[in-house]
């Protein structure tokens, strides 16, 4: 996970981002555009989205109190749509 700060048009900190990277051990920073469909595909998508959102929880009081120049900062991850699985459902 990478944070990217989020400021105010007066570059007042006031949170961060939680955005998800991949480090390939040969190839270095992957960018989202290149693993996310595979997770996708996979439905990795939604433990990547549970992980995000455990990381950025659990970092963003850190995050805040050594970067951020407000009093309470936040921390924006956003998570993917559940993807509707084929079969019956409950309502059926």
């Amino acid at each position: 996970m990478h944070y990217q700060p989020i400021a105010t048009r007066h570059d007042r900190g006031v949170g961060f981002e939680a955005l998800m990277r991949w480090q390939h051990p040969e190839a270095g920073m992957g960018a989202p555009r290149r693993f996310i469909p595979l997770a996708e595909q996979s439905e990795l998508i939604l433990e990547l989205g549970a992980f995000a959102l455990a990381r950025g929880r659990e970092r963003g009081n850190f995050l805040g109190s050594n970067r951020c120049s407000t009093g309470r900062p936040y921390v924006t991850v956003n998570l993917p749509q559940p993807v509707p699985r084929p079969g019956p459902r409950i309502d059926d």
